[in-house]
């Protein structure tokens, strides 16, 4: 059985990239990106301690989402994809949004520990989720039925074989192996959240999670510290800002494909696919980016104090 104790963090010394100089040679937003990832970088060098715990796990999963988020929106920029920056701009929103909440001291008797330890029991309790429902569909994935259908119809086949050119017809046993293979990752995996989950201290948010969906209510990170808020408009009003919420519900339609007008640029006679950005709106959006991982970075060096001895 896995433990917390049985693992340590591995954390990368990113601090020591020559940052001075990646700055110096970039222009514009990219500029401000890399000043954002360099201050997120540093976080890394205040950890000394690295045994791992319920809290510690939150705050490293928070922060990987954080410089991740960073990269992809220098890449975006790079590639002027203003269709990446509006989803990297969903999930920061919705990050930053968590941070608050984890410093917040207007929920119950609970500090920011507890509150990490929730973090974790919600994103496990929904990580359990998925690679159960994984093992459960195994033979689906791995089914040969699709492809094979194309093959048995003339007409599939030929429109699949005129855009991506001849079929590739995999035989069952490699299709067998490919699939025994996920299965033992997953069941390694499964096997491994099952035993963080009966941590003592994540027990009250698992047993909390339970209640909300006895009650139908969804259970979020939200709903979990106060069940009056279980959505992401709710906790944009609660913290006066509905703002953030319209954006974010603007790269929801891009996600979910409920969009025209962001996919289709117009004038009076033509409609164009839309699959790059105009350099204003690209900037704006990395803009907007950087600003919310710059708050959030601040919130992260907060909540890092209560976890490792960081001097100020």
């Amino acid at each position: 059985m896995a433990n917390f104790g049985d693992f340590k963090l591995n954390i990368p010394q990113l601090w020591e990239k020559d940052w001075d100089e990646a700055i110096s040679d970039a222009e514009g937003i990219s500029k401000e990106i890399l000043k954002v990832q360099f201050g997120a970088a540093r976080l890394l060098k205040g950890i000394d301690d690295f045994t791992l715990t319920p809290e510690r796990l939150a705050w490293t999963t928070l922060w990987t989402r954080l410089f991740s988020s960073l990269e992809a929106a220098l890449l975006a920029v790079n590639k002027n994809s203003e269709y990446t920056l509006r989803i990297i701009s969903r999930a920061v929103f919705e990050d930053s949004l968590h941070g608050q909440m984890l410093l917040e001291h207007d929920q119950d008797d609970w500090d920011v520990n507890d509150k990490l330890c929730a973090y974790v029991a919600w994103c496990l309790w929904n990580d359990r989720q998925v690679f159960t429902e994984v093992l459960d569909n195994l033979d689906k994935i791995w089914s040969s039925s699709p492809t094979n259908d194309i093959a048995l119809n003339p007409k599939m086949r030929n429109a699949f074989e005129s855009v991506f050119g001849k079929l590739n017809l995999q035989s069952e046993h490699k299709l067998a192996w490919e699939k025994q293979k996920q299965k033992e990752r997953a069941e390694e995996t499964l096997e491994r959240i099952k035993s963080w989950m009966e941590h003592p201290k994540l027990q009250p948010w698992l047993k909390r999670i339970k209640y909300l969906k006895k009650n139908r209510i969804r259970p979020s990170f939200y709903s979990l510290l106060d069940e009056n808020t279980n959505n992401v408009r709710k906790r944009a009003e609660d913290s006066d800002i509905d703002f953030g919420y319209v954006l974010f519900k603007e790269s929801s339609n891009l996600i979910h494909g409920s969009t025209i007008e962001q996919l289709l640029v117009h004038s009076d006679s033509s409609i164009t696919p839309r699959f790059t950005g105009f350099s204003q709106e690209t900037a704006s959006s990395a803009d907007y980016i950087c600003g919310t991982c710059r708050s959030l970075t601040v919130l992260l060096y907060l909540i890092q104090k209560e976890l490792w001895q960081v001097s100020t």
